[in-house]
């Protein structure tokens, strides 16, 4: 060992550069050191052996335990974390990292009251930090709670430097938008946006809130944002001529589903789009040929168009395709009543009454609409 490395043990160990340290205590503190360096390499198994051997020398060495805590961490053990840091904080009470340490540990084993009190603590410890509120946001939303989780995120933002608040700013949001506080999520995402403009994520964040508040003109310059960022995104793309189409600008919708089309020729949402513009523009030859693309593409795995595409051939009259694709929809999920009824209607269409009957008894428990029921029972009293 060099005299440079002795006295700095000494000083270290004995706050006395005049003594050296003694055999035992350099023993001690090298294995401490080990330890840390095997944490930052990542070698959290073999920083455990070191940092044991480190507390066998000196059972009270606060930095010791709370370093083997963040090893068992490491290493998935967060019950040996968890003793690890309540020692450290027997020896230490008011040491903030020991603090934010349990809280972890107690994360991961899913007590998350527990986890709170802790993140509590190291916050009153350090309150300009804002980690201890970053992690108190998370811990609620694992415990379900979206609008504190938003509270403590904003917070987070509030204590971060300018340069980096946008993270917690678009987390705060989105826990906004899953409490079903869109408005205060679109004010959020406004904010993180203007620290990260580039951000697709939060773009997409923005657009969907503001659709749920029914602001489309917002909603629609969201999206044009996503595109200008990327314009090959096929699903901002499809996303934006819904918004236009709700808005009732059909040259707009027209032009972003086709250039949907460009960046993927058989995008099936792309061609339900086209349908559904065409179909509201009274020509009913050009919907049925779109949603027959819309179809040709899908491959079968996208229930959300299967069913857009279905209800759209019943809007044009055509029963035969529509009540196959019914049946199609029925064979992933036979429990949706308002499948079963629209089946109903198009073998009507086709006078397969007696199905229809059948259909409408099987629906006899369940909770329809009133239109809908009216509708099963003229069709059961016409049968009797």
């Amino acid at each position: 060992m060099s005299r440079k490395l002795v006295f700095l043990l000494a000083f270290v160990l004995t706050g006395c550069p005049g003594r050296p340290a003694t055999e035992a205590e350099q023993e001690d503190l090298a294995h401490y050191l080990t330890g840390l360096e095997h944490i930052r390499e990542g070698r959290f198994g073999d920083a455990t052996v070191s940092l044991k051997a480190s507390l066998e020398a000196n059972p009270e060495r606060t930095e010791a335990h709370h370093a083997l805590g963040d090893a068992y961490i490491g290493v998935q053990r967060p019950k040996q974390a968890e003793s690890c840091f309540r020692r450290a904080i027997e020896l230490e009470p008011e040491k903030y990292l020991s603090h934010m340490g349990l809280g972890h540990a107690l994360r991961l084993q899913g007590r998350f009251d527990e986890a709170l009190i802790s993140y509590r603590k190291a916050a009153r410890l350090m309150p300009e930090s804002p980690a201890p509120h970053l992690f108190k946001a998370e811990a609620h939303e694992q415990l379900g709670d979206e609008a504190a989780a938003a509270d403590f995120f904003a917070k987070a933002a509030r204590l971060t430097p300018p340069e980096e608040a946008a993270r917690p700013l678009i987390r705060s949001a989105k826990a906004s938008a899953a409490a079903g506080d869109h408005s205060e999520a679109a004010q959020s995402f406004e904010k993180g946006l203007e620290l990260t403009p580039d951000d697709t994520d939060a773009w997409f964040g923005l657009a969907e809130a503001r659709v749920r508040m029914e602001d489309l003109a917002a909603a629609a310059k969201a999206y044009e944002a996503v595109t200008r960022v990327h314009p090959d995104d096929v699903v901002a793309t499809i996303l934006l001529g819904t918004v236009y189409s709700r808005l009732g600008n059909e040259a707009s919708a027209r032009e972003a589903y086709e250039r949907a089309l460009k960046i993927e020729p058989k995008s099936p949402r792309a061609w339900e789009g086209l349908a559904r513009l065409e179909l509201e523009a009274g020509r009913s030859k050009a919907a049925v040929e779109a949603a027959e693309q819309a179809l040709a593409g899908l491959g079968g795995d996208d229930p959300y168009t299967i069913r857009a595409v279905t209800e759209l051939l019943a809007d044009v009259g055509d029963a035969r395709r529509s009540s196959e694709l019914y049946r199609l929809l029925l064979g992933e999920n036979d429990e949706d009543p308002s499948l079963w009824l629209g089946l109903a209607r198009q073998l009507e269409a086709l006078g397969e009454t007696a199905e229809v009957g059948d259909i409408c008894r099987r629906l006899g428990d369940e909770e329809l609409p009133p239109k809908d029921r009216e509708w099963c029972g003229n069709r059961l009293d016409r049968d009797r």
